[in-house]
């Protein structure tokens, strides 16, 4: 999977804007020039060939504050790599606004790019885009352990949840990933409710507790913005008699080749 800190976009990005700008019949802007400051949240989407009002296209001072447009002022978008879709060649920020929003249309494919924004005597600002495709089919895969327990009121096991590809390979989060979790028997066990796997990272840790101390079973299932959710199960018995074996669980079971130590034994 493409790395987002080295994009193969990022060295063409500055030439672009410095070409479209200079096709405009405007005078370049200078470092004590107010600055358009681009942002897209979220700045990773799905391949799905819809419309998506997730660019915001800011003016700021050189030292970061709001810029309120003296006049309508116009900003001129591109995007770098067109395979993936188009952005709104112009938008109109109005007088005593510092701020519009503005629409990128996927084209179904999936990809990375850099939206690149301008107007005369503005410097100009750029964010990069993230598109998957539906072949990339990114998923959540949960593992719940120890997954047979006794039903014994506050006995706990551990959630973790691993980010796959469509090959059933590791990847690393480009960005935070937060998790919902969720189990379908409250009184079976209940399950901390959200956890966050880091940037950089492959997978997150919660915690389940059991609460009945009746035997019965619950799903338990973790969803995120633009992951096919995961879930696994909890089981709980009757405790009796003298245990009679060790039963040793692994989660997550495919890792990164990372050389970092992992806690995935139970």
């Amino acid at each position: 999977m493409a790395n987002m800190e080295n994009p193969p976009f990022k060295r063409n990005a500055l030439a672009l804007t410095l070409l479209m700008l200079c096709l405009l019949p405007t005078t370049l802007a200078s470092e004590s020039s107010p600055q358009i400051v681009v942002h897209i949240a979220p700045d990773i989407i799905a391949a799905d060939g819809g419309r998506h009002e997730i660019i915001t296209v800011e003016l700021q001072t050189p030292k970061g504050e709001p810029y309120l447009a003296p006049e309508e002022t116009r900003i001129y978008l591109s995007l770098t790599n067109e395979e993936i879709g188009s952005v709104e060649p112009v938008v109109v920020i109005p007088e005593g606004k510092s701020y519009v929003k503005a629409v990128f249309k996927s084209s179904g494919k999936a990809g990375f790019g850099i939206v690149t924004a301008g107007a005369p005597n503005f410097q100009p600002g750029e964010a990069y885009l993230q598109v998957l495709g539906s072949n990339f089919d990114a998923r959540l895969k949960v593992y719940a352990h120890p997954n047979s327990q006794p039903a014994v009121p506050g006995a706990k096991g551990n959630v973790t949840v691993q980010l796959l590809d469509s090959n059933g390979e590791p990847f690393t989060a480009l960005q935070d990933v937060h998790v919902r979790i969720t189990s379908s028997n409250s009184t079976i066990c209940r399950v901390t409710p959200s956890l966050v796997i880091p940037q950089g990272r492959n997978y997150g840790v919660a915690l389940f507790e059991i609460v009945g101390s009746r035997p019965g079973t619950a799903l338990i299932s973790a969803q995120a913005t633009g992951f096919e959710p995961g879930s696994d199960l909890v089981n709980t018995f009757n405790s009796s008699g003298r245990p009679y074996q060790l039963s040793l669980y692994l989660g997550p079971e495919t890792l990164m080749p990372d050389n970092t130590t992992h806690q995935t034994l139970t």
